[in-house]
């Protein structure tokens, strides 16, 4: 357990001197830059050391540890909304999950790749974005590795790019399950399509360590995660969260949860912070997260395990 404070306390401390900076654009698509669900919004954003359904679209070594669907629904302050849609499975010792996430930002000017600004100022010029991800894991001398290949889509206007783009990595469980921690190489390959700067795809390498459901009294449960990403241009992005939850019953909790990061888009900010009500194998979170302009964006999802 000293462990794994330490590492939550490490990142913590890098967080706070670079999570006001704000950085210029040159990677797309943006959607592959957003939180994948309510809680990982609400705990910073980063997933590479989460289980099930983030790790479809976060690391690939963690799907499958149990079966699981999320359906998720978010809104930006401009109008933009994001749809996301996973589920994770187990056959034999090989794990499987499936995953589609969408995003309706149109745009002040048309631009492509489209910028982080579509999730601020309200636009009329039609764009939207679509990654669809499949993802396997196994587990192989005492460690779980993953692979997942994705299908990139941008429109905006008239204007159509594609991709393939690939993650692959490791994890392990510690501290009995409670722990899970996590290398993952994401967002591999080329960029997309057409003229202009900026079709870099956001290609990094992220350590991560999540857990939750660590009974501290009679009625009280926390959790962590704590993440470190480096971009293949040298930017560091590190991001923690907590989360505090009260437990009257077995198999019922109510979820408080914060986190702080280093935005990795010109239009976030560095807070995070969200609830979630669990009912036995349902449970429903919502996720905020703070903006540039005029509000914050909006998460629910749904999750049944």
């Amino acid at each position: 357990m000293s462990r794994a404070l330490a590492l939550f306390a490490s990142i913590g401390l890098l967080v706070v001197p670079v999570a006001a900076r704000a950085q210029r654009e040159r990677h797309a698509p943006i959607l592959l830059q957003l939180p994948v669900t309510a809680r990982t919004m609400a705990m910073g954003g980063l997933t590479a050391g989460s289980r099930d359904v983030e790790a479809v679209f976060g690391n690939p070594a963690l799907v499958g540890g149990s079966s699981a669907f999320s359906l998720s629904l978010g809104r930006y302050a401009s109008g933009a909304s994001t749809g996301h849609a996973a589920t994770t499975m187990s056959i034999g010792s090989i794990g499987l999950g499936f995953g589609v996430a969408l995003l309706d930002a149109p745009q002040v000017v048309a631009q492509s790749p489209m910028r982080s600004d579509v999730l601020t100022d309200e636009g009329r010029i039609a764009a939207a974005g679509l990654a669809a991800s499949v993802a396997a894991s196994l587990n192989w001398k005492g460690l779980r590795w993953g692979a997942s290949a994705r299908y990139l889509d941008a429109r905006t206007g008239m204007t159509h790019s594609a991709s393939p783009a690939f993650d692959v990595g490791v994890a392990k469980d510690l501290m009995n399950g409670f722990l899970s921690a996590g290398v993952v190489l994401q967002h591999l390959g080329r960029a997309l399509p057409g003229t202009g700067e900026g079709r870099a795809l956001p290609t990094r390498i992220a350590l991560g360590a999540s857990g939750g459901g660590y009974g501290v009294s009679k009625w009280f449960d926390v959790g962590a995660s704590a993440n470190v990403a480096v971009r293949e241009d040298g930017a560091l992005f590190p991001a923690v969260g907590g989360e505090w939850a009260l437990v009257p019953l077995e198999g019922i909790a109510f979820a408080l949860r914060g986190g702080v990061r280093r935005p990795e888009l010109r239009a976030q900010r560095a807070l995070t912070g969200g609830v979630g009500v669990q009912f036995d194998r349902l449970s429903l979170d919502y996720g905020w997260e703070d903006m540039r302009g005029k509000g914050g964006a909006h998460r629910v999802t749904f999750r049944l395990r």
